[in-house]
């Protein structure tokens, strides 16, 4: 998604999270300005199996359906 006053780092998660991958790696400073900007919402942690009995939470993220429709024609939008 285009515009002022995102990063490179802020629109790479919103081209992930707008692809499907709800678990980007990012720092906590980018994840929190998209989250304040009311660009992506946090959903339920996953569980995840990492080793034998031990497991951790995963966050994930989603875009609201009127951020997603605004990311996917900024996509088509000539650079």
């Amino acid at each position: 998604m285009k515009g002022p006053g995102k990063t490179a780092a802020q629109r790479r998660v919103l081209d992930e999270i707008g692809c499907g991958n709800h678990s980007p790696i990012a720092a906590k400073a980018t994840i929190k300005a998209l989250l304040d900007q009311g660009l992506i919402v946090e959903l339920s942690p996953m569980k995840v199996r990492v080793f034998g009995s031990v497991s951790m939470d995963v966050r994930q993220f989603d875009m609201p359906l009127h951020v997603h429709m605004e990311w996917c024609a900024s996509a088509d939008e000539p650079s």
